[in-house]
Parts: structure tokens; sequence; C-alpha cells
């Protein structure tokens, strides 16, 4: 298929096109790198603290909530496309419509590409945790808010420390494997 927008570069040498994503494209080593690397927060924590760190936080939770590998796979997953994107805050994010719609077609590439099955349920289970961890880590890495942020979830009493990214480019992938049992490329 031939593709009229531009490409990205990816960690592992490959062309990645944001704009008309395909599952084939889509590389695990690529996405582990590329989270390891975007800080969250928008880099306003006190430390650096990785998206990947974040999505495997996001996936013990719905351990922790009693749910199986499957929902925990998907939470694990469920921030992949800024591997390709790039994180933007929340609150800027609900404004950038065009922004939302390349996100979600990424998503359904990316869950394609891993054999996740995405429904309400799991988008549920999946939103609840990661408010936790929002929460959470907002409580362990970030100075004490001018304001509530107003997340009806509650902070877990688990401090975080913090990984550099080496360190959670390993975690993220050991978790994928993990839960996956499956070899990627």
């Amino acid at each position: 298929m031939e593709r009229n927008s531009n490409w990205i570069q990816t960690f592992k040498g490959h062309k990645f096109w944001p704009i008309e994503p395909m599952a084939d494209d889509v590389c695990l080593e690529d996405v582990a790198h590329a989270l390891s690397n975007i800080c969250r927060f928008g880099g306003h924590s006190l430390f650096f603290y990785s998206v990947a760190q974040h999505a495997v936080f996001v996936a013990d939770i719905i351990k922790d909530l009693g749910y199986d590998r499957d929902f925990q796979f998907y939470g694990l997953h469920h921030d992949d496309s800024e591997a390709y994107l790039s994180d933007i805050t929340r609150p800027v994010k609900a404004y950038l419509e065009n922004y939302k719609a390349f996100e979600m077609k990424l998503e359904e590439v990316i869950f394609e590409h891993f054999k996740i099955a995405d429904d309400d349920e799991k988008y549920n289970i999946m939103k609840k945790a990661d408010n936790i961890a929002l929460v959470t880590e907002a409580k362990y890495l970030m100075s004490m808010p001018p304001s509530d942020w107003s997340i009806k979830e509650k902070p877990l009493d688990k401090p975080i420390i913090a990984l550099g990214p080496r360190e959670a480019e390993a975690l993220f992938l050991a978790k994928h494997h993990e839960l996956n049992n499956v070899q990627e490329s």
C-alpha cells in the first residue's frame, strides 16, 4: 500500500507512518524504547518517570483489582500510541479532535498487532486503573497540587521509585512477555 503522509524513523530504524499506520509496522521494541524515553506529566514531575513504567504500573493495578492477563495486557498497552505520536497532557488532548482521531486509529492498529481485544469492560477497568495510577503518581512524584484534581479514585499507599529509561524499557518488555508468553519482533 502506498502512503501519502510523512513517516518517522523508529528506534529500530524502521519507517512508521503515524497518520497511516498498519499493524505490520508496529514493533514491540520500538514501542518499549520510545515509551521509556517519554516523561509523564509533560515532564513536570519531580523525577523522570516514563510512560513505560506507568504502563507497567497500570497493568499491575489491574492485576491487584483481580482481573486476568487479558485485562492486564490491555492495560500495559493502553498508551502505546504515544510511542508514535508522543504524549499530550489530558487537558490539552481534550481539545484536539484531529489528534484524538489519529490516536484512536493508531490504537486500533496497535491492538490488532498485539491481538488485543478492545471492549467497553476492558476500557473501563483500564481507565479506573489509569486514574488510580495517576493520583498515586501525583502523590509520590509531583509537588503538592495547588488544588484538587477532581479524580474520584484514591491514591495507593505504595511509594513509586522512578526508574531510568533503560530500566523502564526492560521492565515494560519483561511485563509484555510475562503477560503474552510470545516473543514479538
